[in-house]
């Protein structure tokens, strides 16, 4: 009897041992390594683009990585040098703007100004998306489209008349857009109809439409948005020719960004950046973004710390080493049961 209580003390002791291990290979499992030497601090943005190449945005430009070395890329043509909004259409050509307001796109190596979107002419920068060879970016005077096969100016198919945009987002059915006020709130469908959408709040919180900026991003058919002026994370979605607000979390800190990476929407905020409905959070490191290269290596965007990355190699070694913990643990439990 004395010897199956002294076992089993001896198992419990183990077993703490063993889940103390586990818990501190899993802090050392996701370590983040800042990029040294990069051209900048501040990262707004990034971008995987159809041939695996990583794609940043930041205060001095845009840069490439391929995978060894960076390629930075500005144009003496922008009046600012900080760019955000980073995409790409069906020809490899990407595609961004500068806080100036002027578009850019990049192609052969080199990038050019886009001269058909007059942005002396606008009121605010443009957020833009491109859907089905179609570059779409917010405007003043309504919504501004692009046919980039056919490269030239396009008009949609208006059930109603677009007064002016802000804000965009993809969609499973197109491109969400907002303007200023209550009634401009427009879908542009794939189909390149665009129909007028009715604002429906189901939650308790008032909430102005021109408060509320929307993510680039949607997930599983939500559509994620923040206003930073009252603290407030917004869950939407759309439903007929209705901009439904179903919920409303509420959020102390300035929201950066919302980031959809590995199935997880990251709320990115100067304090930390956390996964909604999860236990992943990060601290102290003021993210824009988070993304996984085709090596499932993950690169974390930051208005601090420029780039910091999540490298595989380095997620391997930890698998193996709690993987030999465990055969030592093993190894020990059978000395103590046949002792």
């Amino acid at each position: 009897m004395e010897h199956v209580v002294i076992l089993i003390m001896r198992l419990l002791v183990l077993g703490i041992f063993f889940f103390l291990s586990i818990g501190s290979l899993k802090s050392q499992a996701k370590p983040l390594k800042i990029l040294e030497n990069f051209i900048t601090e501040e990262v707004y943005d990034s971008y995987l683009d159809s041939k695996g190449f990583l794609w940043f945005s930041h205060a001095q430009g845009v840069s490439r990585y391929d995978g060894s070395r960076y390629t930075h890329f500005n144009s003496s043509n922008s009046i600012n040098p900080a760019f955000t909004d980073l995409t790409e259409d069906s020809y490899g050509t990407i595609w961004c703007h500068n806080f100036a307001g002027q578009i850019f796109f990049i192609k052969n190596e080199i990038m050019q100004l886009f001269n058909e979107y007059k942005y002396e002419e606008e009121d605010y920068f443009p957020r833009i998306t491109v859907v089905n060879d179609l570059l779409i970016a917010t405007s003043s005077k309504g919504i501004f489209t692009y046919d980039t096969r056919k490269k030239e100016i396009v008009q949609p198919d208006f059930k109603s008349k677009c007064t002016s945009t802000r804000f965009l987002t993809s969609c499973s059915r197109g491109v969400l857009l907002i303007g200023d006020k209550e009634d401009e709130i427009y879908l542009l469908e794939k189909s390149r109809k665009l129909i007028q959408l009715k604002l429906v709040n189901k939650t308790s919180h008032s909430l102005e439409i021109n408060d509320l900026s929307l993510s680039p991003v949607f997930f599983k058919d939500t559509i994620y948005g923040y206003v930073n002026g009252k603290g407030l994370l917004c869950k939407s979605y759309i439903d007929g020719d209705n901009f439904i607000i179903d919920k409303i979390i509420s959020e102390n800190s300035f929201v950066n960004t919302i980031s959809v990476s590995d199935g997880k929407i990251w709320v990115n905020t100067k304090q930390k950046s956390y996964a909604i409905g999860m236990h992943d959070t990060l601290y102290s490191h003021n993210l824009t973004d988070i993304i996984f290269d085709s090596s499932n290596n993950i690169w974390y965007t930051s208005l601090q710390h420029g780039i910091l990355v999540n490298k595989r190699e380095i997620l391997e070694k930890s698998k193996i080493c709690l993987k030999s913990k465990m055969v030592i643990t093993l190894e020990v439990l059978k000395a103590m049961i046949y002792t």
